[in-house]
């Protein structure tokens, strides 16, 4: 089943999933689905379903017999649901009570008289029905599609060239479905605004809808400015259709090399300097590393470029002059910006076109942090840091030097110590006690003793202090490796094939068990598909980009796509099949290739919330043996049984590093009867 398509089998499904023995609730979700079907199927309507049915499950929603009947269940949602949930609830009790309109069981609501234009003449008049903004001689006059029909002749007998190409091809999209009050509005703001640009091209190429665009965004109508480009974003994909314009690269999909091409491939400015900046920054990106940041810190240069008048960059003056003159909407966008420059000059100084840059001493400016240390210790810890500069050490190791100091001086003269020669073992000890006390963690306070250490051995070296107040650091004993009892991981690897777990658990306890990977993984995961592979029939899932340095428990995995053989084993091959249904259901944006998709992130591309598998593995494991257990304890309960039955060998299969993967083999046991969730 294809994962990114979203059609009448997806809504067949989840209408299915979401029927109910209540009569009640029956009747109004078909009601409901008449209503998205009439409208036109679309994306969003699986959310409103999902929550429309929800909220009368909550609510105790009736049949509408009357208006007063809708104002009531509208006010019925008010404080119930979440936020989004009865915004979407709302939204499909608008669509039921516009679709018992439409079958004649409510008649057509007339609200209050009011002053405005009419969406079908364009005349200001009094209005009766405000809701539809048309007037009394326009209602129940003629049919919708007649007054749309009315709107569209209207403009095309002013509208000619280039423009009433442009026009009539939205008019031949919006006529593909029955017209709504969106439909109007779209119209009419796309063809005032070609009524007051008598100079528009005819859309024959990107650069030419690009412009449009900007055209269109320049326009100071807000309301019209909205509307007309929902109205292009039409054409555009009419013309797309038709074959008149090429397939635009993505910069959300694909490979990253593939993403950073289309940042350069959707760069419509013909200036030849600014081109040639932007294309001499993506050469770069590619010759040295090519990472999604990469691709971020490229769409914000072109974005920069595409709006700014840049000249030639002749020095690294020229770059900081740019620098400091570059603005954007928010502080991500100018960091990214700045990185971007930094790089083009990198890559300008590697190609020889401007002069090295000459380096700068950070040094003054570090010792410019030592005012919060008192005056008696400001000038030892100068030479300190001088020190450590004259060994070549980078400017953030002395920043977080000068920063520890003056934490720790403060402290001390807090307690009456002026010099280091009064700094006693209880004082560090004492100090570290209030760090503790504070919420450091035990890494942050052994990375301080370690910078105090070393801070009281130069002292001792210059006969400043005659000892070290700070005590040695302990070597670590080596952690025993936590497991379950061997007949609990038996009861639970026993569940996996008898189709006893919800298929969302099973397929995250195989990824854990057979194929050790941590919260991140299985949450960052795209799923590739059913691919055949000779003889043998997988499926592939792509992993995120390792983390780096996570200690003892990193995971060195030499390829990021995995295969599961799907075609050996049929209970594998079944769960992947129901998560796949689930997800089609669940889905809103086809684009989204996540394996993993809840209900509170189908609205989104980013991955879910890694606890979201501590969850999962907790209902299973209580289910299955009785005990709630982590992802971490079924890891590390899977390398160590399986490497007692072949060897610690199969656990670098698995994709644990060798020296773990020798833990697990030969590292003590302790055998973890219970435990909760998060503290494995």
């Amino acid at each position: 089943m294809p994962w990114t398509r979203f059609g009448d089998v997806q809504f067949d499904a989840l209408v299915r999933r979401l029927d109910s023995g209540d009569r009640r609730r029956r009747e109004l979700l078909a009601l409901l689905v008449r209503a998205c079907r009439r409208t036109g199927l679309r994306l969003q309507h699986a959310a409103v379903c999902h929550s429309f049915d929800r909220a009368v499950a909550r609510c105790s929603i009736q049949m509408p017999r009357t208006w007063e009947d809708v104002e009531a269940a509208r006010e019925a949602l008010r404080g119930r649901l979440g936020s989004s949930d009865e915004k979407l609830a709302v939204r499909g009790l608008n669509l039921a009570a516009d679709q018992l309109v439409h079958e004649g069981r409510l008649p057509r609501r007339l609200r209050h008289r009011a002053r405005g234009p009419c969406s079908s003449c364009h005349r200001v008049k009094r209005i009766e029905n405000v809701r539809r903004m048309l007037c009394p001689a326009c209602v129940g006059a003629r049919t919708a599609r007649a007054r749309f029909d009315r709107l569209c002749a209207r403009f095309s007998r002013q509208l000619g060239g280039a423009a009433g190409v442009v026009f009539g091809t939205l008019v031949e999209f919006e006529r593909r479905t029955p017209p709504s009050p969106r439909a109007f509005n779209r119209v009419w703001a796309l063809g005032s605004f070609l009524l007051q640009q008598p100079g528009v091209r005819a859309l024959r190429t990107w650069p030419d809808v690009l412009a449009l665009r900007a055209a269109i965004q320049a326009d100071p109508m807000r309301g019209r400015r909205h509307q007309a480009l929902w109205a292009l974003h039409r054409v555009r994909q009419a013309l797309l259709e038709r074959g008149a314009l090429a397939p635009l690269p993505s910069q959300r999909s694909g490979p990253v090399d593939d993403r950073l091409e289309a940042v350069w491939a959707r760069f419509h400015v013909a200036d030849p300097i600014r081109r040639g900046l932007l294309r001499t920054l993506i050469d770069y990106f590619r010759e040295t590393r090519i990472t999604f940041a990469a691709v971020q810190v490229a769409q914000a240069f072109a974005y920069h470029l595409a709006r700014h008048e840049v000249g030639p960059v002749r020095s690294w003056d020229d770059i900081d002059t740019i620098t400091r003159a570059a603005t954007g909407p928010g502080q991500r966008w100018r960091r990214r910006i700045h990185t971007a420059l930094r790089r083009l000059g990198d890559a300008l100084e590697h190609k020889g076109q401007i002069a090295p840059r000459p380096p700068r001493d950070a040094l003054p400016r570090i010792l410019g942090r030592l005012v919060d240390s008192p005056a008696e210790v400001r000038e030892i810890n100068a030479r300190f840091l001088t020190s450590l500069h004259e060994h070549q050490r980078r400017p953030i190791t002395l920043r977080r030097y000068v920063c520890e100091l003056n934490r720790f001086w403060i402290w001390a003269v807090g307690q009456g110590i002026r010099h280091p020669a009064q700094v006693s073992n209880e004082g560090v000890r004492n100090y570290l006690r209030t760090l503790r006390r504070k919420g450091r963690g035990a890494d942050a306070i052994d990375s301080i003793q370690t910078q105090l250490r070393g801070y009281f051995d130069w002292l001792r070296r210059e006969r400043l202090v005659l000892v070290r107040p700070v005590a040695a650091r302990e070597r670590p004993r080596r952690a025993p490796v936590r497991v379950c009892e061997r007949g609990t991981f038996e009861k639970l690897i026993a569940a996996l094939g008898t189709g006893a777990l919800e298929p969302r658990s099973a397929l995250v306890l195989y990824l854990l068990v057979f194929h050790a990977l941590r919260n991140h993984e299985i949450v960052g995961a795209d799923a590739i598909g059913f691919r055949e592979h000779g003889t043998l029939e997988t499926f592939d899932v792509e992993l995120p980009p390792p983390v780096v340095s996570v200690g003892r428990r990193h995971v060195a995995r030499g390829d990021r796509v995995l295969h599961l053989p799907s075609g050996r084993y049929p209970w594998l091959r079944e769960v992947l099949v129901a998560v796949a249904n689930q997800r089609a259901a669940t889905l809103k944006l086809p684009d989204n290739r996540r394996l993993f998709v809840s209900e509170s992130w189908r609205q989104s591309h980013r991955p879910m919330d890694p606890h979201v598998v501590n969850r999962l593995v907790a209902r299973a494991t209580k289910a299955v043996c009785g005990i709630e257990m982590t992802p971490a304890l079924v890891r590390q309960s899977a390398g160590a049984f399986f490497a007692d039955a072949s060897d610690h060998t199969i656990c670098g299969a698995m994709g644990w590093s060798p020296a773990r993967a020798v833990a697990l083999g030969y590292a003590t046991r302790e055998i973890v009867a219970a435990c909760l969730p998060g503290t494995c």
